[in-house]
């Protein structure tokens, strides 16, 4: 692969300004329908309006392609899915003393492009363009200088762009999740978060059953080197469906 980019940073002492674009080139010696050229722009900023209140926010515009292993309808499709996806989101954290607030919200615009099938015809993905709204409040307890307990409550709304085609689902959707645990500094090297709680999404669908049950967010980085760093998460959410049929996904509890 080829993946040239381009990183504007800014070096205030005050607030923040960086920039970065870049393509992420994937080509084939064989099978050249799977070569993809992906396109991605972002921005993120931070205001430091007081000592103790900071504003901060991102954008992101990629242009990108799907894996094969999406969704079961692209075996029969001559070329990995195109999508472009649009991305803000903003926010804002208060800190006194132990205690700190942070509140975000933000919003995921998602257009995929037709593709082709083999043997001939169009295979539309109109039904899967949506835009997907969040939102969190979280707040931490600094116990010491390495370890922060926290407490969060994040909710979620999809609203997709067209009606259901016949045979078709509704997938509009809203959820929430609550999580609380701790985020801690083993050592300098080694870092990490875990979070346990709970989750439910309903649907709009008549008839439909919410997923629901228990939430995992975790993760840990390390260290190992100036220029190494290996990470490793573990999380339990509902996330979408490629397939026309399903709604969503929820992998058991375990």
């Amino acid at each position: 692969g080829v993946t040239p980019s381009v990183t504007i940073k800014s070096d205030w002492g005050r607030n923040a300004l960086n920039i970065d674009g870049r393509l992420i080139g994937s080509y084939y010696s064989k099978h050249s329908t799977e070569n993809t050229t992906a396109a991605v722009l972002s921005g993120n900023g931070r205001l430091d309006a007081e000592r103790d209140w900071v504003l901060f926010g991102d954008a992101r515009a990629t242009d990108a392609y799907e894996p094969r292993s999406s969704a079961p309808q692209t075996a029969i499709l001559t070329k990995p899915t195109e999508y472009n996806q649009y991305t803000a989101n903003g926010g804002s954290t208060w800190t006194l003393n132990r205690f700190q607030v942070t509140a975000k919200i933000g919003a995921d615009n998602y257009k995929y492009k037709n593709n082709s099938i083999q043997g001939g015809g169009v295979y539309s993905e109109a039904f899967r363009d949506h835009t997907a709204y969040s939102g969190s409040l979280r707040g931490e307890w600094t116990v010491s200088p390495l370890t922060y307990l926290f407490v969060e409550v994040a909710g979620n709304n999809q609203q997709y762009d067209h009606a259901p085609q016949p045979g078709d689902v509704s997938r509009k959707a809203s959820g929430y999740t609550v999580l609380t645990g701790a985020r801690y500094n083993l050592t300098h090297l080694l870092v990490g978060q875990i979070g346990f709680g709970y989750l439910d999404q309903s649907y709009k669908q008549a008839g439909a059953k919410n997923s629901s049950g228990p939430a995992l967010n975790t993760n840990l980085t390390w260290f190992a080197t100036p220029l190494v760093a290996l990470a490793g998460t573990a999380s339990r959410q509902v996330t979408g469906s490629a397939a026309p049929g399903p709604r969503a996904s929820l992998p058991p509890a375990r």
